[in-house]
């Protein structure tokens, strides 16, 4: 396993055997520090194959193995960076807020995200594979993982949970750096209501913003 042209050590691998209408039988295995690994899968077929690295980096890919009783596949992934700087709407910079990418690609290429937190002056620094991705930070994702000025952990409730803040469409090609991503988070409010209905009776509530459906 290989990330940016040097061995991605400790990495942890999940190949799942990709079948219809049932479970898929699974295997797992941790690279050397060499970026070297050995998994025994339970037969042929096609694998989704999935990589997690150091710096929080992790990338999934589609393998086909045939049917024979060693087969060679070297993980090589290609990487960039994605930094900016997380702040509230006042300017002032969030520290440890959770900032995650999301990748916008699936079409069968090596593909995947990575997340951090950011430091005192809210800047944080992403490595992803190479690719379209989404930058998000706020929303769900956030509780838990603020911190005050004097770097004591705070527990966000429901009150103090920071609207999600997005910014998509970013292309990131191999080794390249994207600077000046920045997010503005903004303290978002609560909606209580009682939802009533028949003995037994089930029900989804959800909100739609920007196109996207939270429920």
């Amino acid at each position: 396993v290989r990330a940016g042209g040097e061995p991605l050590a400790s990495a942890s691998l999940w190949a799942r055997l990709v079948t219809a209408g049932r479970d898929s039988a699974s295997a797992s295995t941790e690279a050397d520090e060499h970026g070297a690994y050995e998994i025994s899968l339970p037969g042929p077929g096609r694998y989704d194959l999935m990589v997690h690295g150091a710096n929080e980096l992790a990338s999934s890919t589609s393998v086909v193995v045939p049917e024979v009783s060693d087969f060679a596949f070297d993980v090589v992934l290609p990487i960039g960076r994605i930094s900016g700087r997380v702040t509230d709407d006042g300017g002032q910079g969030i520290a440890g807020m959770r900032v995650e990418s999301e990748p916008e690609q699936h079409e069968g290429e090596v593909h995947g995200g990575g997340d951090a937190l950011t430091d005192d002056e809210g800047r944080y620094e992403l490595t992803v594979i190479a690719g379209r991705h989404a930058v998000l930070a706020g929303g769900p994702r956030s509780r838990g993982f603020a911190m005050d000025a004097y770097g004591r952990g705070v527990s966000l409730g429901d009150a103090d949970l920071f609207v999600e803040a997005r910014v998509e469409g970013l292309v990131v090609n191999e080794n390249q750096h994207l600077r000046g991503i920045d997010l503005v988070l903004v303290k978002g409010g609560i909606l209580e209501g009682v939802v009533r209905g028949g003995s037994g009776s089930m029900a989804e509530i959800w909100s739609e913003r920007n196109g996207r459906i939270d429920t």
